[in-house]
């Protein structure tokens, strides 16, 4: 369940105090722990639980792949969720952490394709429309078409779980567009640099130090705020149509 209904009140036109209903999502902990000792406690909208955890994991550099997990079981309790993960032979837990790759990605994407993108999301992103309160992570293939979409209370968390998914079913990153709704910043740069995900695309200006990672490691990055675009980095991926 990623929502509940509430309500809330307001006054009328004739001053009246009255109550209506709504629908609030839902954020709840997830611990994280391995190998029985915790990790981290993430705030998040309780969907694709093993998603969140797996793509956590590979953008922390625990894992490289699902297969370096040896256990992975979801423990629900009260308002409470627990993960308890063993990793194999323990020998990537903080070593891997701060590993990235220079993107080699050749792939051309068409700007018609990545200006459509406020338009595109709006359609999958049917937990914003009921609670106007979730961010959206999107993975696109080159020509548009949605691949996989996860909502959520945390903007960083959508991306875990779009990461995760694509490892879960074995979809590789190459030729992909992510798109977020949120924000730019180090940290979700990060993310889709440790995918090796050519083109980030956000709904707005992103940070400096998210510009600077970007170019960095040959991402091409995107904000298309305000009805129009700019790229920040390894502009030549873009192409007219």
């Amino acid at each position: 369940m990623e929502l509940r209904e509430d309500s809330f009140y307001r006054f009328s036109e004739d001053g009246d105090l009255i109550r209506l209903k709504n629908e609030l999502i839902l954020e709840m902990p997830l611990d994280i722990l391995i190998g029985g000792r915790h990790l981290t406690t993430v705030m998040f909208t309780p969907s694709m639980i093993r998603e969140t955890v797996i793509g956590l994991l590979f953008c922390k550099g625990y894992i490289q792949r699902v297969t370096d997990i040896e256990r992975l079981d979801i423990e629900e309790d009260q308002n409470l969720f627990k993960a308890h993960v063993n990793i194999k032979n323990n020998v990537h837990i903080g070593k891997n952490c701060n590993i990235f790759r220079i993107i080699e990605d050749k792939c051309k994407f068409s700007l018609s394709i990545i200006v459509k993108v406020p338009h595109i999301i709006k359609k999958f992103q049917p937990l914003y429309m009921r609670t106007e309160a979730a961010h959206a992570g999107i993975l696109l293939d080159k020509d548009g078409k949605n691949i996989i979409c996860a909502e959520d209370i945390g903007r960083h968390n959508t991306l875990d779980k779009v990461i995760g998914y694509c490892l879960l079913n074995q979809i590789p990153f190459k030729d992909k567009i992510l798109v977020s709704t949120g924000r730019a910043n180090l940290d979700s740069v990060s993310k889709a640099i440790k995918a090796g995900i050519a083109v980030f695309v956000c709904i707005s200006r992103p940070s400096a130090m998210a510009v600077d990672m970007a170019r960095r490691y040959n991402m091409t990055l995107v904000d298309v705020g305000r009805g129009s675009y700019r790229i920040y980095s390894v502009p030549e991926r873009i192409i007219l149509d």
